[in-house]
């Protein structure tokens, strides 16, 4: 998940290479109270945090969060455009309940998007 839209988007896109991939796509909002979230502090991170593929680093912080059941949202910094965030779920935490789902919507990317 993004705090955007856009940002969702632009996440998706750095995965994708032909059109055809970017049809059938859905998008939901959420709301989650701000004490359901554990915040990574951008400065915390490991310096090659944003190498390509993720370093192992990287995926120890989420090990870590998701081992220590403390929160059922992870604030990160997107790889994609560091100053703002992506929220990683964990749907199996006992407050998980407590997030608002909002309902599914149909997605549309703008075929302007894959134009070489």
């Amino acid at each position: 998940m993004s705090e955007s839209l856009s940002l969702c988007a632009l996440e998706s896109l750095t995965h994708m290479v032909k059109m055809h991939m970017l049809q059938g796509y859905k998008c939901v909002w959420v709301d989650i109270p701000d004490e359901l979230i554990t915040i990574v502090d951008p400065m915390a991170l490991p310096t090659d945090w944003r190498a390509i593929p993720a370093p192992k680093s990287s995926k120890k912080i989420g090990d870590k969060w998701f081992d220590s059941q403390r929160t059922p949202v992870l604030r990160v910094p997107s790889t994609v455009i560091p100053v703002e965030y992506n929220f990683v779920l964990n749907p199996s935490h006992t407050e998980f309940e407590r997030l608002t789902i909002g309902e599914v919507q149909d997605f549309e990317f703008d075929e302007r998007l894959l134009l070489y």
